[in-house]
C-alpha cells in the first residue's frame, strides 16, 4: 500500500490555516445540483469545496487540491460509513481526514473516519446551507460575503 501524500499533523494545519474565497461563487440550487468552489490560503495552496445538492442526499467536501484528499466531507443523508475499527456511523455524520484510518482499514483508499453530528461546531441539521456554513467556519474559511447560494423554491414541493 502506498503512503498517503500528507500527515495527519499536515492535514490539521491545512484544516486551521485561515483561507480565503478566490472569486465570487453563485448559484441556484435545483435538485442533483453539483458544484466546485475554490478557496486558497495565505501561501497560496488551494482547496476545492465540492457539494451534491439532492433531496435527501446532500455532500459537501473540502478537499485539498494538490493531493486531492479529502480533509473533511459533510453527509447529510440516511447512509453509512464503516470505520476501520468496525463501528458503523448512519445518518448525518461528518468524515475527517485520518491518517490512521488509512493505514487500519488498508484498503488503499479510505482517509476519513466518521463521526455523527454534531461534530465540534458542525451541527447535526438537515439544511444544506447551514452545514455549508458550518463546514466554512471549521475549515477558517473567510470572505463567507462571496457565497451567493439560493435554493429554487418550490424544490421540495
Amino acid at each position: 500500500m502506498e503512503d498517503l501524500f500528507l500527515t495527519q499533523d499536515q492535514a490539521n494545519q491545512l484544516t486551521k490555516t485561515v483561507k480565503c474565497f478566490l472569486k465570487r461563487y453563485s448559484a441556484i440550487l435545483r435538485e442533483r445540483s453539483r458544484g466546485k468552489m475554490v478557496v486558497e490560503d495565505k501561501d497560496g495552496r488551494k482547496f476545492c469545496i465540492h457539494y451534491l445538492f439532492a433531496a435527501g442526499n446532500n455532500h459537501i467536501q473540502f478537499m485539498d487540491a494538490k493531493t486531492k484528499l479529502t480533509l473533511v466531507r459533510i453527509n447529510l443523508n440516511d447512509s453509512f460509513h464503516k470505520n476501520a475499527d468496525g463501528s458503523i456511523i448512519t445518518g448525518n455524520r461528518v468524515n475527517v481526514f485520518s491518517e490512521s484510518e488509512y493505514y487500519e482499514k488498508a484498503d488503499g483508499t479510505t482517509h476519513t473516519r466518521a463521526f455523527p453530528l454534531p461534530y465540534s461546531n458542525i451541527r447535526n441539521s438537515d439544511d444544506f446551507i447551514e452545514a455549508l456554513h458550518d463546514l466554512l467556519d471549521y475549515t477558517e474559511v473567510r470572505q463567507q460575503d462571496k457565497l451567493n447560494l439560493t435554493i429554487e423554491t418550490d424544490l421540495f414541493k
